[in-house]
């Protein structure tokens, strides 16, 4: 969580290869769809790496943290889906070059 917490992609890479089976285990199970569980995690590894500084080794394990995560941002989807709201951006900061791809679509319909 240092690494993740001083903008280091490696310590994000490392939790998503240890955690995400289970982060996804737990978001399928709750909203009981492969696609929405996909981006509840997507989301909840977001929200990780935006609050890496928030997280207190003394108040409990980053796997618990973590899970704690992924639980109230699968419930949250569940909840808008059923009252019909979209589900937006928590905030409107741009994410790390690190974290995003190139858009090739101009140069996929331009062949």
């Amino acid at each position: 969580m240092r690494q993740v917490a001083a903008g280091e992609i490696g310590g994000l890479e490392a939790l998503y290869d240890h955690y995400h089976t289970m982060a996804y285990a737990l978001a399928l199970r709750i909203t009981t769809e492969t696609g929405l569980a996909e981006d509840v995690v997507q989301d909840s590894f977001l929200g990780l790496w935006r609050n890496a500084g928030r997280y207190a080794e003394d108040k409990g394990s980053v796997r618990g943290w973590l899970l704690a995560i992924v639980r109230h941002r699968a419930i949250d989807s569940m909840r808008r889906r059923r009252s019909g709201v979209a589900i937006a951006d928590e905030t409107e900061e741009p994410l790390p070059a690190a974290l995003t791809i190139p858009d090739i679509w101009p140069e996929v319909a331009g062949r």
